[in-house]
């Protein structure tokens, strides 16, 4: 072989790193900076991919699985969001092998009423919208404390169920309180 064949495609990477440090260069470094600071005090959402159900709308991670609550009646391990109306009843009296939670899941349900509230509820307010919220033990999985939250939404029909593991519930819940804090009335697109 001769030596040029072996320069060949080092000549090659050479100008690929050439063209990609020089596109690199070009698609930053060129942005204004802030004309003033910024006051707001809002939390700026992590989530990224908008699930609506009966007027309502929360922001999830682009990451997480988002399934139909009639075809997802026995749970999902998360992380992921549950949306819709219940099942039909004869779909409720299949027996569920168990599902083992893995991360957060938030089920957006309605019309039908929530679960049971599991200690006090207390009346909160999320970007305008008047809330009803019981938090509390969901039971456990394996020696792991499942941690769940209810929150009501008395304007609508719709409700948020938020279940997490966890040793404690502010840590576990912490991933379904950014979502929760990204609710907000559904836009209508035309």
């Amino acid at each position: 072989m001769s030596p040029g064949h072996h320069l060949r495609p080092q000549r090659v990477l050479g100008i690929i790193l050439l063209v990609a440090v020089t596109l690199t260069g070009c698609a930053g470094g060129n942005t204004a900076a802030p004309t003033s600071p910024t006051t707001s005090t809002a939390v700026v959402p992590r989530a990224d991919k908008p699930v609506s159900y009966l007027g309502l709308t929360i922001d999830v991670p682009r990451s997480w699985t988002v399934a139909e609550r009639v075809d997802a009646f026995c749970g999902i391990p998360g992380p992921g969001v549950i949306v819709g109306a219940s099942p039909p009843p004869q779909k409720t009296l299949i027996q569920c092998a168990a599902v083992l939670l893995r991360g957060t899941v938030v089920t957006l349900g309605g019309p039908d009423p929530p679960g049971p509230t599991l200690g006090p509820a207390t009346d909160e307010t999320v970007h305008g919208i008047r809330t009803s919220v019981s938090e509390g033990r969901g039971g456990t999985q394996g020696t792991s404390t499942i941690w769940q939250e209810w929150v009501r939404f008395p304007s609508h029909a719709a409700w948020l169920e938020m279940k997490a593991l966890g040793p404690t519930e502010r840590s576990a819940l912490a991933p379904a309180q950014h979502v929760l804090a990204t609710v907000h009335i559904a836009t209508e697109t035309p």
